[in-house]
């Protein structure tokens, strides 16, 4: 009920603007249109949403008076105006006779993994299915006047997310190393599930605009509370084989696994080999899982009690900022860690890395025995 109030609160707020603009374009007598002209702020760390796709499907704002942030209008969508720089809405809205304005626009619109609370803050939760994860960026400009926004008004979007994804390859799949891995799947682990972005500040930059902003983790957990299982996201991938085998000739190559996550930006402590498996068996620090089984040659090397995938853990230190895109590599012949061990425990490889050989190999000497024959 909450997410329809809200949305419905939006959509009176948007109405209310729609109703009011007429009044508007009257007390306006220049006819000063409100227009965006959109920057891009670092997108190429992250290039599912770019300026390619705002000038295909624009983008929204809200506005609020800057005197008191009451708001002026609300999710309102500006697409691009044919071949120029500037984007304009269906429904016109016009400067005040006083007072300056502030901006925040945002794309996709807010709604699901993202919502829009104070005139300046976004709450970012993340889809536990990271299929569908959105690229999502933001802009602010603060205190504009309508005399500094003759050529439209600057927007310089930011991407609001951290970028993770995985490449995993097998350093041991060649002839002397003659092992088999198939990945099946990753995670990450021990992380917030959410997060709450407040815009502080939009500065100028040289001739753009930098919108800065701050974190707050306050109502999510890194950990369940009950069962004190970290909190995950996870994706099951088609079968990744990575060996010589000639039919999965991979030797070495570095394969990418599923899709990138796009989650809240955040740093939490990693699990460190003096880590003791505690309350529920669970570990207390970030780490990436891989789903996988080894093999060598017909020999599971690697696999759960049936001979399936199963998951092996590699401790990280997350320092994972907005805008930034983060790819982790693996060599998955190491084994890993096991995910849950007793409250006694440090952390424990599955494998310890070694081959099994010989030495010291020796054959006894025949010892000469004595032999008779009985005679009759």
């Amino acid at each position: 009920m909450k997410k329809i109030l809200f949305f419905a609160a939006i959509a009176a707020i948007s109405l209310a603007s729609c109703s009011n603009d007429e009044t508007i374009a009257v007390n306006d007598s220049s006819g000063g249109e409100i227009s965006f002209r959109a920057l891009t702020n670092n997108v190429t760390r992250a290039t599912v949403t770019d300026l390619t796709t705002i000038a295909t499907n624009g983008f929204y704002v809200g506005a609020w008076n800057n005197s008191d942030h009451s708001s002026y209008f609300a999710d309102t969508q500006f697409t691009k105006d044919g071949e120029t720089t500037n984007y304009r809405s269906t429904n016109k809205y016009y400067w005040p006779a006083t007072g300056n304005l502030d901006f925040v626009g945002y794309y996709p619109n807010v709604g699901g993994q993202l919502t829009h609370g104070a005139w300046n803050t976004f709450t970012l939760a993340p889809a536990s299915d990271i299929s569908t994860h959105n690229d999502y960026v933001i802009a602010a400009t603060i205190n504009q006047s309508k005399a500094g926004s003759g050529s439209g008004v600057p927007l310089a979007f930011k991407h609001l997310g951290s970028w993770i994804e995985l490449k995993v390859y097998n350093s041991k799949g060649n002839t002397a190393g003659n092992l088999k891995a198939t990945v099946t799947g990753w995670k990450l682990g021990y992380l917030y599930n959410g997060g709450v972005y407040t815009v502080t500040a939009s500065t100028a930059n040289g001739s753009a605009l930098s919108t800065t902003g701050s974190w707050s983790y306050a109502d999510y957990v890194q950990a369940n509370a009950t069962s004190h299982k970290p909190t995950e996201y996870s994706e099951t991938v088609s079968n990744i084989t990575l060996s010589n085998d000639g039919a999965h000739d991979t030797d070495g190559e570095k394969v990418d696994v599923g899709n990138a996550m796009i989650i809240v930006p955040q740093t939490t402590a990693k699990i460190t080999g003096s880590s003791v498996y505690g309350t529920d068996d669970y570990l207390t620090g970030a780490f990436i899982g891989v789903k996988l089984s080894i093999t060598d040659g017909s020999n599971h090397v690697l696999a759960d009690a049936t001979g399936n995938e199963m998951w092996a853990i590699w401790p990280i230190s997350n320092d994972w900022a907005d805008g930034y895109k983060y790819t982790y590599v693996i060599d998955v012949s190491q084994g890993g860690y096991k995910e849950k061990g007793t409250a006694t425990e440090t952390l424990k490889p599955w494998l310890d890395g070694s081959e099994i050989f010989f030495s010291s190999v020796t054959v006894t000497d025949w010892v000469v025995g004595s032999a008779t024959v009985a005679t009759p």
